[in-house]
């Protein structure tokens, strides 16, 4: 097939390139002018595995091509996927889907002057995150607006969200668990699945359903991602607070309950959720419960939970601060990406400093995020809160006198008695309550 895409941002790119990886010819557009000239030159900018050798492969290969503007993108293809920003700003309660409906529009203003010398019309395709009735009350108008067409009798217009995760968007995008596809006629929906089925193994699931369904299906999804961290993170604080309890083997036992709780993803007490998906369509879902007078909010619940227990965390690493400066190592939301999105240990350092009546917050360190690249003082003991799980907090050299709060108790034995050599407090958080001892673990 030949596929347009517009839109070659943190998901857009990667994604191009997975369907370049599987065969088809990708058109994309970037309206940004210097990430196109940086992609034909091989160079990403993402933290993706593989991200900048892959797209050199495909570029060479002819199989994605950067293309300057709408025309060329969508004039001639198959399907048109639209991955383009749908932004939030504080409360953070809503999406801006300026940019998306601009987009639409554009794309249809090329369909309306090309309409009448091509042999048939793209099928439009949105996967950026919405709000449920964003596509039937602004997309869809705005794309019938431009091109003079009626969707789902002259032009086809699909939603169908991925459920993907920054740094592993290549491999999410090729093996997902379902195929979204919320379709305007079922002609439409047949010729996105049948993309579907050569991107895809035929066993995964390609689900039809209303643009309504599909929307909240995608939204729901990551919110109930955001719930299944709540409660994790609840076992963590009981299993701090009970003596020879560990809040691992709890999770761990709970995870082969894979029929009624489903799966051992999201089991592990930790730091909070982030990302650009999770917290903010909860919020997102917060806000429409409210607009639509639901008689229960779960979604505010969760973000009240995900704000309270990181305050928790804040507060049990003051009880070890004792003067001392306050170091919390990991600026990004995960592993695998470079991408700081909602972080919760953001969230962290502006309670702590609430908290402590202003004074200074603490130091953020992260090696690969620029902004937070700069190391603490090698020499200073200070309380360090293990926020990330990643390799730099195993290599990093604590001061003699410092304080570990290992959020993620992702130390070995070996390494919790090189701690207790050096005088370092050892505090795996979610164990038994602990924390007072310089090496204990179970």
């Amino acid at each position: 097939m030949k596929i347009g895409f517009v839109g070659l941002g943190k998901l857009g790119l990667p994604v191009s390139v997975a369907i370049a990886m599987k065969g088809h010819t990708v058109y994309g557009y970037e309206v940004d002018e210097k990430k196109r000239e940086s992609y034909r030159k091989g160079v990403s900018n993402l933290y993706e595995p593989d991200m900048d050798k892959l797209l050199k492969k495909f570029l060479k290969l002819g199989r994605l091509k950067i293309v300057d503007g709408y025309e060329d993108a969508v004039v001639g293809r198959d399907l048109v996927f639209i991955a383009v920003p749908t932004p939030t700003s504080p409360p953070y309660d809503y999406f801006d889907t300026s940019i998306l409906t601009k987009t639409v529009r554009d794309i249809g203003r090329v369909i309306a002057s090309a309409k009448d010398r091509i042999r048939k019309l793209p099928v439009v395709v949105v996967i950026s995150t919405i709000l449920p009735m964003t596509i039937r009350k602004e997309v869809a108008p705005a794309l019938e607006e431009s091109s003079g067409l009626e969707v789902g009798k002259e032009v086809g217009l699909c939603y169908s969200a991925q459920f993907i995760a920054m740094g592993t968007t290549i491999a999410d995008y090729l093996t997902p668990e379902f195929c979204l596809i919320g379709e305007s006629d079922p002609r439409s929906g047949r010729i996105l699945e049948q993309y579907y089925r050569t991107i895809v193994k035929p066993s995964v699931p390609k689900l039809h359903m209303t643009w309504e369904n599909a929307e909240l299906t995608k939204m729901t999804y990551n919110t109930y991602i955001g719930a299944k961290l709540a409660i994790a993170n609840t076992i963590m604080e009981f299993c701090h607070k009970i003596p020879h309890a560990d809040a691992d083997i709890v999770s761990h036992s709970l995870s082969y309950a894979n029929v009624r709780i489903v799966g051992a993803r999201y089991m592990r007490g930790g730091m909070g959720d982030g990302g650009g998906c999770h917290p903010r369509d909860n919020l997102a879902l917060s806000w429409l419960s409210k607009q639509l007078d639901l008689s229960a909010n779960p979604f505010e619940f969760v973000m009240n939970a995900r704000e309270k227990q990181t305050n928790w965390l804040g507060d049990l690493a003051k009880r070890y601060k004792n003067g001392k400066a306050m170091v919390i190592l990991g600026a990004r939301y995960k592993p695998n990406t470079n991408l700081i999105d909602y972080s919760p240990t953001l969230l962290l350092a502006d309670l702590i400093k609430k908290n402590d009546d202003g004074n200074e917050a603490p130091l953020i360190y992260d090696p690969i995020v620029p902004a937070y690249s700069k190391p603490p003082d090698p020499n200073k003991p200070s309380v360090y809160i293990i926020a990330l799980e990643d390799k730099f907090v195993h290599t990093f050299d604590y001061p003699s006198g410092s304080t570990v709060i290992d959020v993620w108790r992702c130390f070995t034995e070996k390494e919790i008695q090189k701690l207790s050599a050096k005088h370092v407090v050892y505090v795996p958080v979610g164990r038994g309550d602990t924390g007072h001892s310089t090496a204990q673990s179970n």
